[in-house]
């Protein structure tokens, strides 16, 4: 079900409501540091477009960007002065954090990865890693990544750590949700996994107000569905002359013709499998 206000698009999913609008780039806060090469790859997108495809998904309560971070400044790198966004309640429990675990599919010597980044690794005999600590799993052994404080930037600056170090010794690291990448190790078609700590909703919003970025792929959010197609023209998000209440109004006007399509989980597009439902206006 969808609505209009005189300033948004509302789509109601469940018990969640979805608010498409524009608001000021300049409000926004990223929470992730920006990759240059991804960055670069969606600048040349935005390009041949002229248009921003899917509204970056941002708590409405502190304008805390969720998802979307290279959307923003990509957008920020064509002069635009709004972006499309869709608001939601951060702290609602239909939305969650899980942790993207970086996968290796090569051979290393654990030790030596302790020896050259720094970090003590403690060999532990458990299974299952601990949400709140940083770990090193590899088929037939467990390590405990021990740091000097509990840190959850100071967690994540290991986890770059050793990231570095891995590409140094010209390993490459691939980005897994945990279950895919614990089915891969036991498998045995990945050598290790590194899990990165949990991160909580506050943490995430307290770092960003605080301008303590966290490194990318820190987070990975769940939400229980997603607009991934709206289209808006690069034009209107570039006009300097409009103030947002008009950007809105003519925002809204552009997408009134036209439908709201669902897609059920597990729909493909453009090659990745979203997990949630999606929404696109065509």
């Amino acid at each position: 079900m969808s609505c209009y206000t005189s300033q948004s698009y509302s789509i109601k999913h469940e018990n969640e409501n979805f608010e498409i609008t524009l608001i000021e780039i300049d409000r926004l806060v990223l929470h992730e540091e920006i990759v240059p090469e991804m960055l670069k790859t969606l600048i040349s997108k935005i390009r041949k477009d002229q248009r921003q495809i899917s509204p970056v998904i941002v708590d409405k309560e502190t304008l805390v960007v969720l998802d979307g971070m290279h959307r923003v400044e990509a957008l920020r790198k064509f002069g635009c002065r709004f972006v499309g966004v869709c608001l939601v309640d951060y702290m609602s429990e239909s939305i969650r954090i899980e942790r993207w675990c970086r996968t290796v599919s090569e051979r290393f010597d654990p030790i030596f990865l302790s020896e050259k980044t720094g970090l003590r690794f403690l060999q532990v005999n458990i299974e299952t890693p601990m949400e709140n600590q940083l770990f090193l799993s590899l088929y037939d052994s467990k390590y405990l990544v021990q740091l000097s404080k509990e840190d959850i930037q100071l967690a994540f600056e290991a986890v770059r750590r050793l990231e570095t170090c891995l590409k140094d010794m010209r390993k490459q690291i691939n980005y897994e949700a945990e279950r895919q990448a614990l089915e891969k190790l036991e498998t045995g078609s990945i050598f290790a996994i590194i899990y990165p700590p949990k991160i909580g909703k506050k943490q995430v919003l307290e770092s960003a107000m605080n301008g303590r970025l966290f490194i990318p792929k820190a987070t990975r959010h769940i939400f229980p569905a997603r607009v991934i197609e709206a289209s808006i023209p690069l034009t209107l998000l570039q006009n300097k002359d409009l103030s947002v209440q008009k950007a809105n109004k003519i925002f809204l006007e552009t997408i009134k013709n036209k439908k709201l399509k669902q897609l059920q989980p597990g729909t493909v597009v453009n090659g990745r499998v979203y997990e949630e439902y999606l929404y696109m206006l065509e």
